[in-house]
């Protein structure tokens, strides 16, 4: 199972897995030198000063051996080790140490989809010391001063360790060591291993399905958006001819769009049960794209995480590709553009003939295509980002959790690294 030529397409490769983002205090050797014990209690130092580093060649207890450049763009195929430095690199969890690592391609996506401007300002919680923080910085503190702390490695028990307690990580972290290379389940059925036989597929293609069947984690690579398919089969029922229509029909869209965005998306669907005036005026496909555009296309959306994320150019450049795909399909919205903004400057997500009402859809199907376990994978992060959204905000309202920034002494530290030297 682990060797490459049985990987499918999207696994193990990009750059997202194999490449971490180290964060804390990384002494001579590497190792953290910015917390001491007090009378049982830890003090570390407080964010502010840390230190980021990409790492790679972990030894599998939470240290690194190489360092790569910081300014190198992430998920990149280049010959890593052409810039490599070695040097070690301690995150260790045992003793309550602070220092943390983050795979990089699921640290770029939480940078980039933790909304830290729709959350309170630092001064509320934070009146001493309320100038701005960087992004690692708060991540450092939010994770270091939760109650229930990290997770810490035992060499007498094999099991995951360095992840937050509260978190839920869909079941990786109830797995043997952290990964699965090995079926540890027993299979129940074939039946994704039979779809995907029935498509005629074979060899290593067929690995995901099995993943699927011992309901396995799948470690796909989230960038793999699919392009339009041959035949499209809506979700829910599509109504055509003269209905009773709703007073909402007497509203502008920019209004009705207005009010649809105090809603779940679950809700609007379940809205557009209530009568078939309301299914009509929501599953028509200009109403539905307008809706599922403003939630991608909104900082605050449901749906911002289907965008490519722009710490990964190569990542931009192929969703731009797939989004062209649909933009010239037969599922395109044709009605006249009455902007004046050239279209050619603009994203294709922006175009506003782009058909989200197939697109959607066909995004968050869950089927037998590499695309959609690509997807599940970009979904699971978004997932697990919206749960540290919510550590964030509480760390913005109440600030820690529990203290061991606050009576943290540099000099304190100074002198008991002198006596441990004597």
């Amino acid at each position: 199972m682990d060797q490459n030529h049985w990987w499918p397409d999207g696994f193990g490769d990009g750059g997202f897995f194999d490449t971490a983002i180290a964060i804390g205090y990384f002494g001579q050797f590497g190792d953290c030198n910015a917390i001491y014990w007090d009378e049982g209690r830890p003090r570390a130092a407080g964010g502010r000063g840390v230190e980021l580093r990409r790492v790679r060649s972990s030894n599998g207890y939470g240290g690194f051996s190489i360092l790569l450049p910081l300014n190198e763009a992430s998920g990149t195929a280049s010959p890593w080790y052409n810039n490599i430095v070695r040097e070690s690199t301690s995150c260790t969890s045992r003793d309550r140490k602070p220092n943390f690592f983050v795979l990089e391609g699921p640290y770029r996506y939480l940078e980039a989809w933790i909304d830290r401007g729709s959350l309170p300002v630092r001064s509320l919680a934070f009146p001493q010391d309320s100038n701005d923080m960087g992004f690692a910085s708060e991540l450092y503190e939010i994770i270091n001063s939760r109650l229930q702390g990290r997770v810490e490695y035992d060499w007498h028990e094999p099991r995951v360790a360095g992840y937050l307690p509260g978190i839920e990580y869909d079941g990786i972290e109830a797995s043997e060591s952290g990964y699965q290379d090995t079926f540890y389940g027993t299979r129940k059925g074939s039946h994704w291993t039979g779809l995907a036989i029935s498509r005629g597929l074979q060899g290593k293609e067929l690995v995901p399905y099995l993943i699927k069947d011992f309901k396995a984690w799948i470690c796909m690579r989230p960038d793999l958006w699919p392009s339009p398919p041959t035949t499209f089969t809506s979700p829910f029922v599509i109504l055509k001819g003269a209905w009773a229509l709703t007073n909402l029909h007497n509203l502008p869209q920019d209004v009705l769009l207005q009010i649809f965005a105090l809603l779940q998306l679950s809700d609007i669907m379940n809205l557009s049960s209530t009568s078939k005036g309301m299914r009509l005026l929501l599953t028509n496909p200009g109403m539905l794209s307008a809706i599922l555009r403003w939630e991608v296309l909104n900082p605050h959306g449901q749906l911002r995480w289907i965008l490519p994320v722009a710490a990964f150019p190569k990542e931009v450049e192929q969703a731009e590709k797939i989004a062209q795909e649909w933009l010239t399909s037969s599922y395109t919205l044709h009605y006249n553009q009455n902007s004046t903004t050239s279209t050619s400057l603009m994203s294709a997500f922006q175009n506003q003939t782009f058909p989200y009402y197939a697109f959607i859809p066909t995004y968050l199907t869950v089927n037998t295509s590499n695309e959609s376990f690509s997807m599940s994978s970009r979904r699971r992060l978004w997932k697990q980002v919206q749960q540290f959204q919510n550590l964030w905000l509480e760390y913005r309202t109440n600030g820690w959790d529990t203290d061991i920034f606050s009576a943290f002494n540099p000099k304190t530290l100074e002198q008991l690294q002198i006596a441990g030297m004597e």
